[in-house]
This record gives structure tokens, sequence and C-alpha cells, in this order.
């Protein structure tokens, strides 16, 4: 085979590698977590008609002090990063009638916005960095501080696993 052939070869081969998304670099998941009552993972794909535009994970946790928490993470071209959160925001929806409040911080070292609904319970929505994480829990009798340290806790594993799975960690 001429030198000529294999280079054909190996972009066409290159070239099917980077369509189907092999070269890519490992998407973060939400992994199962020691000590967790760990729910099944539920896995939505975001494809259309241009190809595989990302992913829509879901997975329900519950912390060994019994703190129910619903993460969503959702990364990929599709669906994009949280916006740009601005620091110090302190503010309620008091406008709206409902009590709730929201509020930005840094969870992790991520940027971050921390909502509280009294009806609805609470919500961390956090820029990973290229994907969107965000965890619920309706539990009413639930601390804010609680909530951030067992939605901390998935962050973290959400981190050292993604690096795992590139072989960086």
């Amino acid at each position: 085979m001429t030198l000529r052939k294999i280079l054909k070869l190996s972009f066409a081969l290159a070239s099917v590698m980077l369509a189907s998304g092999l070269c890519e670099a490992a998407l973060p998941s939400l992994p199962e977590i020691d000590g967790w009552e760990c729910g099944e993972l539920r896995s939505t794909d975001f494809n259309a008609v241009s190809g595989n535009q990302g992913i829509w994970l879901e997975r329900d946790y519950r912390s060994p002090s019994r703190v129910p928490i619903k993460a969503v993470l959702m990364a990929g071209k599709g669906p994009g990063e949280l916006g740009a959160l601005q620091p110090g925001i302190d503010a309620s929806t008091a406008l709206y009638g409902d009590g709730g409040t929201f509020r930005t911080l840094v969870t992790e070292g991520f940027p971050s916005i921390l909502e509280n609904r009294p009806i609805l319970g609470l919500s961390l929505s956090v820029n990973l960095g290229g994907a969107t994480a965000t965890f619920e829990s309706s539990a009413f009798a639930l601390a804010e501080d609680d909530f951030i340290e067992a939605a901390s806790v998935i962050i973290r594993s959400i981190k050292e696993n993604s690096l795992t799975d590139r072989g960086d960690g």
C-alpha cells in the first residue's frame, strides 16, 4: 500500500471518528455515590437532523442523612451552558406573591444560583463549564446549607468521575 493510500485511509478513518464523537472528551455523568441511595440513571440524547447535540441525564439520590435530591445534568452543544451569573445577587420573588428567594453563589468552585420557593422547595443550578447541573429537593424542613452540602457531594463526584473517564485522573 502506498503512502498516499495510507494517508487517505487515515484521513477517512479520522473523519468517521470525529463525526461519530469517538474523539470527543467524555461527557460528565451522574455517578453512584457510596453510602447514598441512588436511583436508576435515566438518559435522553439530544438528537437533531444535524446529529447528536448532547445528553440529558437524571438520577434521584438520597443522602445518608435522608436528604432527597433529584439531579439533572445537561451537556453538549444542544443545551449549552447556564448563562453568566452575576455574583452577589440576593433577591426575592415577592412581586409574584410566592415568597421565594434566589441568590447567586459559588458551589464547589462553580457559579450557581440557589432558589428557595416555599411551595416547591429548593433548587440549585450550577454551571459546570460545558455542562449544567440542577439539583432539586421538595423536603420542606430542609435547611439551605444541608441542601447545598448534599448537592456539593454530587458535584464533587461528577468532577472526580469526569476526570477518571477521560483518563486525566
